[in-house]
C-alpha cells in the first residue's frame, strides 16, 4: 500500500480466466451496480491507482470464466465481514504527510485524564495482572506482553522514543476477584503512576472482548475473549484468533486518550482522538492494526522535548 495505492493479491480459482475487483471507501459500499467501473485482472494481484491518502478502501474480488456459451460470472467476495467488524476485504492507504499537531493532548486529556497528565518522558510500563481463567492458554499474560514491546519498538522507530514498554505478569491483587459492586463502582487494583494493568474481568460488557477501565488506567478482557478463542489459543492465524493482538492495542489506545472515529458527538466536544478504522476494527494480527496515522497522533500526545515535530 501508499499513499494512492493498493496492491491486492488473493488465491486462485479454478477454471476462472480473469477477475474483476471493485474498490470503494471503507463501510461505504454503495451497493450492486453503484460502484463504479471493476478493475480486470487476468492473475491474482491488482494494483489500484488514485486513491485518497489516510482513507479505508474496501475491496471485493470475483472470478470470470469466458467459456464456449458465453461469459460466466462468479459471485463477488463475502463482505460480511466487513459489517462483522471481524477480518475484512479492506486496507489504508498512508498518510501523505506527517501529522502537524493541534489539540490532540487537550483531546486526549479530556478522554483518558489520570494517564495523560503523567507523562513526563518515561515510557508507560504495561504490566498483565494474571486474572485470567484456567480456559485460557498457558502463561496467556506472557503472551500478551510479546506485541507490547513489539508496538513500543515501532513507536520508537516512528517517532525516536519510547511511549510504551513492556512490563512484568503481576498476581492477583487482594481481594481478587471483585464483587460486580466494587466493579460498578469502579474500585481500582493499586498501580503506581506510569503503569497501564491489563487484566481478565469475569464479566461480560455487552459481548465485547475487551473494554477500557479508564478511572483506573487499565484495561480489561472479557468472557467473550476466550470463547471466541482469542485467548485460548492466540497463536492461531485464522479466523477470530488472529485478532487478540489488535483487541490489546485497541484497548491500549483507549487509555491512551484514543475514541473511536465514528464517535462524531464526542469528538465534535473535544473529547478523544480517532484512532485509524484498522485500529478501531482490529482488522489485522500482531501489531498491524496500529496504523502510522495512529502512531503520528500519539506523538502529539505524548510529546517528547528531545524529539520536537519538525
Amino acid at each position: 500500500m501508499g499513499e494512492t495505492f493498493i496492491v491486492w493479491e488473493w488465491n486462485a480459482v479454478n477454471f476462472a480466466t480473469g477477475y474483476e475487483v471493485s474498490t470503494f471507501p471503507f463501510y461505504e459500499d454503495p451497493g450492486p451496480g453503484k460502484r463504479g467501473e471493476a478493475v480486470f485482472s487476468e492473475t491474482t494481484s491488482v494494483r489500484v491507482e488514485g486513491l485518497p491518502p489516510d482513507t479505508g478502501m474496501a475491496v471485493i474480488v470475483r472470478a470470470v470464466a469466458e467459456t464456449a456459451t458465453g461469459r460466466v460470472e462468479g459471485p463477488w467476495s463475502n463482505q460480511s465481514a466487513l459489517l462483522a467488524h471481524r477480518r475484512a476485504h479492506a486496507v489504508y492507504t498512508l498518510r501523505a504527510e506527517v501529522l502537524i499537531c493541534s489539540d490532540e493532548r487537550e483531546r486526549a486529556g479530556n478522554f483518558s485524564r489520570l494517564l495523560v497528565h503523567e507523562w513526563d518522558g518515561t515510557p508507560f510500563r504495561v504490566d498483565m495482572v494474571d486474572t485470567f481463567p484456567d480456559e485460557a492458554m498457558p502463561r496467556i499474560a506472557e503472551r500478551l506482553l510479546e506485541p507490547v514491546e513489539d508496538l513500543a519498538d515501532r513507536i520508537e522507530d516512528q517517532l525516536g522514543y519510547r511511549i510504551l514498554e513492556g512490563g512484568e505478569v503481576l498476581p492477583p491483587p487482594p481481594g481478587w476477584p471483585p464483587t460486580e459492586r466494587q466493579l460498578s463502582e469502579w474500585r481500582c487494583p493499586p498501580r503506581e503512576p506510569g503503569q497501564i494493568q491489563g487484566l481478565y474481568v469475569d464479566r461480560s460488557v455487552g459481548g465485547t472482548d475487551g473494554s477500557a477501565w479508564l478511572p483506573c488506567v487499565a484495561f480489561r478482557y472479557h468472557p467473550a475473549a476466550v470463547t471466541n478463542g482469542g485467548l485460548v489459543n492466540p497463536g492461531a492465524r485464522t479466523g477470530y484468533d488472529a485478532f487478540v493482538d489488535g483487541v490489546t492495542f485497541h484497548e491500549i489506545f483507549h487509555v491512551l486518550g484514543f475514541t473511536h472515529p465514528e464517535d462524531v458527538e464526542m469528538l465534535s466536544r473535544g473529547i478523544g482522538v480517532p484512532m485509524s478504522y484498522p485500529l478501531r476494527w482490529t482488522l489485522y494480527p500482531d501489531a498491524d492494526s496500529v496504523f502510522r496515522q495512529d502512531i503520528d497522533a500519539l506523538g502529539c500526545v505524548f510529546p517528547h522535548p528531545d524529539f520536537p515535530r519538525e
